[in-house]
Parts: structure tokens; sequence; C-alpha cells
């Protein structure tokens, strides 16, 4: 693979994920115990942060819905400026920032801290940061240093996160004996450029992108509408299946690119239809999909089948696509993947 600060951190990732598997087994696992008695408090989950930590949240809270808890992810801007009345008192807060310096977040903490029983977990790569020092418990992530936007911290983080679903709905997701096979095909698909590159040959032309998904695979839309803006500088929206329809649709046409990411097997129809639909009105169509046969006839359309039959594993893996997918289209448009010109990795003001 091709030398690069953001392909470096990309290639780094199965490695990754396989340490932190095991450590969440290990020497994470008193700390992810802490986390699920603060947790088990409140019948109300929070997790709040920004940009991609915000992401990682959106993609974690279906798995905790589907299974009886009621979690919500939310901009931690928003949270604080306009939804903090209240909030301590009801509702334990998870909050996610890969530097733990995001402005939002941290001043959202320090406002927490002021509540009488206030409780606060913290979802951070850096032990040293302002939210790992004042939050109530503190997971870390130990993604080690990351050099481009957040690629390997964002996986990190959903290995953690779905850790401690584990704790709290009585299940074990991050286990090697079930992840072993994704972990093998994530290690396969962050090593081939290549297929990055007929991915971003196929939407190459077009000016704007919509990103389209439906529970978890909504949080990996707004993933890769962040890491596409930051990497290929690329206009690209996240929507609902549902939301695209009301109105967004109204948009297809040659020079709009649509990724649906097929996702959970009971709204995957839905997808699937809207893929055939936003195509036959004349955008170009990219679908991210699991290795099912297909309940709907795609007419040809362009589909990458992920063969995972795990959760998480599956999570791990579109993320790396998309990684790869805004890289090579980075590269089609004369951008460096990753380096930004008017932001920087840590965004430490509002």
């Amino acid at each position: 693979m091709p030398t690069g600060t953001f392909l470096d951190d990309v290639a780094s990732e199965a490695e990754l994920a396989r340490r932190l598997v095991d450590e969440t087994h290990g020497e994470l696992s008193p700390v992810l115990a802490a986390a699920s008695e603060e947790v088990k408090k409140r019948p109300l989950l929070i997790l709040a942060g920004m940009g991609s930590s915000l992401a990682a949240a959106a993609t974690v809270c279906p798995r905790l819905n589907q299974r009886g808890w009621f979690a919500i992810p939310m901009d931690a801007g928003e949270v604080l400026h306009h939804g903090l009345p209240g909030l301590a008192a009801t509702a334990t807060v998870i909050l996610i920032s890969q530097s733990g310096r995001s402005a939002e977040t941290v001043r959202l903490m320090t406002a927490l801290r002021t509540a009488p029983d206030w409780s606060v977990i913290a979802v951070t790569n850096d032990l040293d940061s302002p939210l790992a020092r004042g939050a109530t418990v503190t997971l870390p992530i130990r993604a080690g240093e990351e050099q481009a936007v957040a690629t390997k911290t964002f996986l990190a983080t959903l290995v953690v996160l779905h850790a401690l679903v584990d704790r709290l709905v009585d299940e074990n997701c991050v286990a090697e004996e079930r992840l072993g096979p994704d972990l093998r095909l994530l290690e396969a698909t962050v090593s081939d450029l290549g297929a990055a590159e007929t991915w971003a040959d196929h939407l190459a032309s077009v000016s704007s992108l919509a990103l389209v998904g439906r529970g978890a695979a909504l949080g990996l839309a707004h993933y890769g509408s962040i890491t596409l803006e930051e990497t290929a500088r690329l206009p690209a929206q996240p929507f609902a299946g549902g939301a695209f329809r009301h109105g967004p649709l109204e948009l297809s046409a040659p020079e709009l690119g649509v990724i649906v990411l097929a996702g959970a097997e009971h709204t995957r129809p839905l997808q699937l239809r809207l893929a055939r639909d936003a195509s036959r009105a004349g955008a170009r169509v990219w679908i991210i999909d699991s290795d099912s046969p297909s309940p709907v006839d795609l007419d040809g359309l362009q589909r990458l089948r992920i063969e995972s039959g795990d959760e998480l594993g599956n999570q791990l893996v579109t993320a790396a696509v998309l990684q790869l997918f805004a890289a090579a289209l980075a590269k089609r448009r004369g951008y460096e993947p990753g380096v930004m010109r008017h932001s920087s990795k840590v965004t430490d003001m509002e």
C-alpha cells in the first residue's frame, strides 16, 4: 500500500482492532465494569460529541435501543446551549472526544459537573486531556497517535463503545471468536487500494454526494460524509432512508452520487428499493450491502458486498471502505488525503 499519513493510519486498523478486542477482556475490563455501573443508575443515556465522535455515538445507539435501553446521540454543542437544564438529574451522559479537547464537549462536561449527583463517562484517546481528567469514569480507546483526520480513532471508539454495550445487555459482541473472520476481512480491505480506485471511478464525475442509512448505518453515513468532506473536499450529506424520500430524492440527477448503506436486515429491503428508485431518477448510485441475496431487482446497480455476519465487524469494515473511497476520490480531485486547509484535527474553539 502506498505510504502517507492517512493511508498509514487506515492500514493499522486491523491490528489495532485485534489488540483492543483483547484488552476489553483484560486490562480494560475493570474500567468497563465501572462505567456500566454508572450507566445503570439512570434510565436515560445520552451519548454526546462532535464530528466523527458524534457519528460513533449514532452508530452504537441503535444496538442499545433494540435491547431495551433508551439511548440518544446528541450534538454536544446543542446540548450545552439548548438542552442542559435537567439533564444531569435524569440521564447518564457519555461524552466522546478522540482528542479529549473538543471545545463543546469539554464545556459540556464542565457544566455538568456543577449539578448535584452529576455523572459523566468520557471516551477518549488522551488520558491527559481535560475531558479525561474531569470525568467520573474514563474509557480509553488506545488508538495511539493519529496523523490525519479521524480514521483509526473512529474504529477504536466503536470497539470500546460496543464493549460497554456488551456489559449493559449481557452479550459478547466484542469477542475474538465472533470477530475473528471480520478482523481478517478488515485486514484484507485496508490492503486493497485497487478496489477503492474502482469505487472512485464509479462516482468520480459527481459534484455532490448523499450517504443514506438507517439505524447503525445512519451513524456510518454521518461518519462517511465527514470523512469525504475533510478528505476529498466534496460536498457530502448524510440522510436517513425515510428522510431522503421526503424531498432530497428530487435532486437525483447524474451529478448527484448516492451511497446507500443497506444496513440491518429488517430495513434492508427499504434501502435497496430506495437505491433502485434513486438510480431510475438519474442519480449515480453505489450500494454497500451484506452478502445476502437481494430482495429487490437492482437493475445491475453497482454493489459492494461485505461478507460479515457480525454487527460490529460489519461496521468496522464499512468504515474502512468509506475511508479508502475518500482517499481514492481525494487523489482524483488533486488533494492529499486527510490534509485540511481551513480547520485542524482538534477543534478547541466554538
